[in-house]
């Protein structure tokens, strides 16, 4: 049996599991339901992420903004080893996201730096010209203000980019960017 205060690592090192400590968790969630899922998670007292962002949307009569999450169908969980149980039975949670056989563990340091990129920046609708797959660029404006990506696909409207440091590849209307 395992000693409660061992840590457990995976053959590449990374941590996997580590008994009755406190870790982040992706779940995923049946889909549009990623905001309710995260309610649901407060109301049973688990700490819980969904970022989100300010859409502009256009309705028949107006113009609103809505609030919609940047990740669709995840959101993040704190949770005890033991209460997983627990955050699988809210109602639209559909499973953990796993990674070798086990729910993956998400740093506290990169939760820290989703929630850092979300909270401080606001999207804005900017273009940019002569840009081209495989370029090197620096973001100026938005949540990703000041990373560095390479851009990957190039559409009238949008670029899809890829974040090496953040292993993400994200789509973007055209940006204000430096090359």
């Amino acid at each position: 049996m395992l000693d409660s205060k061992k840590k457990v690592y995976g053959t590449d090192g990374a941590k996997l599991c580590q008994l009755s400590e406190l870790n982040w968790y992706v779940i995923y969630t049946k889909p549009r339901a990623e905001k309710k899922v995260y309610e649901r998670l407060l109301n049973e007292r688990f700490e819980a992420f969904c970022p989100t962002q300010k859409v502009k949307k256009r309705w028949s009569d107006r113009d609103v903004f809505i609030e919609e999450p940047i990740f669709k169908s995840y959101c993040f969980v704190r949770a005890f080893n033991d209460k997983l149980y627990t955050v699988r039975e809210i109602v639209g949670v559909v499973n953990f996201v796993y990674w070798l056989g086990k729910p993956a563990i998400v740093r506290n340091d990169d939760i820290e730096t989703i929630q850092n990129l979300f909270s401080k920046h606001l999207v804005k609708k900017v273009t940019a010209l002569n840009i081209k797959e495989g370029d090197a660029i620096k973001i100026k404006a938005g949540p990703f203000y000041n990373q560095k990506a390479v851009v990957q696909k190039v559409y009238k409207h949008t670029i899809v980019v890829e974040l090496k440091a953040l292993n993400l590849k994200i789509s973007l209307e055209k940006a204000n960017i430096e090359i």
